[in-house]
């Protein structure tokens, strides 16, 4: 009768110690919903929308010591900040190289590729393309006295400068079908054209405006050649079906083109973004000068002192 009596009572133990650990199991389990949910809503109503650029690219994307965005500016970062604005998130600047921003787009690592791109068959298989905001060209930078004066010169055994990713580099490798001997390669438009400037370059083919900013603070002259360098639309990327950032990007842009917000702000970067580029050129290059001079000293002194020993 005791054993009996004991059974029950630890059966009865038992199922009060199942309901409490069931209890907590679900208030656990709600709190963590809930949990969830708060930080959806957070993400939803703030957050950060992050810009994918290669800024190198004036007057759409630059640096400087005092930008908009940290120290990033330019005619795409003050776009990509009214696009924030509208949605109702802090903008965030991720610099790359040019290449590199569809993959970043298409693979959900940024929310959107602002950096002067230019809308192609080959990207729209990848990413979606907000509507037009600018209309560009390609153009060739050369030095004053050049004798190249339309693309098809560009194939008279020229060394021929691009930046990797850009339209002008499929213009010379597919179009004009260069020599890859002759073809070099960049990440950023301001180093071709200092190459271009020294002379170790023939020529540049880059888009047009920031070509003939970049011409006139490097003393260079631009040749522009119509029938072979057809316009081109820079658009926005998004990750494809992303549609809801999308409508949102379309609408501030409508926005800004009605109101005349962008070309403002191409006035307003005119001359802005290619003194900071030039000046930064300028001290690259007098960087590489004092460099060059020291090897040439330094080559000098190790000349001199092995004269001795060699008699």
């Amino acid at each position: 009768m005791k054993n009996w009596k004991k059974a029950l009572a630890l059966v009865l133990a038992l199922s009060l110690c199942v309901c409490l650990l069931a209890a907590c199991g679900g208030t656990t389990s709600t709190n963590t919903t809930t949990n969830d949910a708060d930080k959806a809503a957070d993400t939803e109503a703030g957050g950060e929308l992050i810009m994918a650029t290669n800024a190198a690219f004036p007057p759409f994307e630059f640096t400087t010591s005092n930008g908009l965005v940290g120290e990033y500016d330019g005619i795409d970062v003050a776009i990509a900040q009214k696009i924030a604005e509208k949605a109702g998130k802090t903008l965030k600047v991720s610099d790359m190289e040019f290449d590199g921003i569809i993959a970043a787009v298409s693979t959900g690592k940024v929310d959107m590729g602002i950096a002067g791109m230019t809308i192609t068959e080959e990207r729209k298989n990848n990413v979606d393309f907000s509507d037009p905001y600018y209309v560009a060209e390609q153009v060739i930078v050369v030095p004053e006295d050049s004798d190249i004066a339309s693309a098809e010169d560009l194939k008279n055994d020229k060394k021929v400068g691009v930046v990797i990713g850009y339209t002008a580099d499929t213009i010379v490798t597919e179009d004009l079908a260069l020599d890859e001997a002759n073809i070099v390669r960049a990440n950023r438009g301001i180093d071709v054209v200092q190459d271009v400037k020294n002379g170790r370059l023939d020529a540049v083919v880059i888009d047009s405006y920031t070509g003939i900013k970049l011409a006139e603070s490097t003393g260079l002259k631009v040749v522009e050649d119509e029938e072979a360098f057809a316009a081109e639309e820079y658009a926005i990327a998004v990750k494809k079906g992303n549609s809801e950032l999308l409508e949102t990007i379309n609408a501030t842009l409508a926005e800004m083109k009605e109101n005349g917000e962008i070309e403002e702000l191409a006035a307003k970067y005119n001359d802005t973004a290619v003194e900071e580029e030039g000046a930064e050129a300028d001290v690259e290059a007098s960087a590489e000068s004092e460099t060059q001079a020291e090897d040439e000293a330094s080559e000098g002194e190790v000349s001199e002192g092995e004269a001795p020993a060699a008699e």
